[in-house]
């Protein structure tokens, strides 16, 4: 019969599979005494800038698929694949269109558009 021991990436040593946890990292098994000493730590300069990056961030581009003419959105610094989410195109362009640009078109030109 197999063991419930667990080694400790940090400490090194065997603990039960209810006294182990993931790391920040979402990779190594630590137990749960080396878990609460690094959650109790006060962030690093890494993490705060790593937060301060992400409040920063939430500026947004307006972007237009020209396959498929789909409208959305990417968050700027974003490693996200540049593709549609629609129909997985990459002829993408950023969207500067505004209402005020769409108004002052149909009223210079109100042949095209009879209602």
């Amino acid at each position: 019969m197999s063991s419930n021991n667990y080694l400790c990436k940090k400490c090194k040593k065997k603990v039960m599979l209810d006294k182990i946890r993931y790391d920040v990292n979402g990779v190594d098994l630590i137990c749960v005494d080396c878990y609460d000493s690094k959650a109790n730590k006060p962030a690093t300069n890494l993490d705060t800038e790593r937060e301060e990056r992400h409040i920063n961030s939430g500026e947004r581009i307006k972007v237009i698929c020209t396959d498929c003419r789909y409208k959305f959105s990417l968050r700027v610094g974003s490693n996200a694949n540049l593709r549609c989410p629609y129909c997985s195109g990459n002829s993408l362009v950023k969207d500067q269109t505004s209402a005020e640009d769409i108004i002052n078109e149909v009223a210079s030109k109100p042949e095209l558009y009879n209602f």
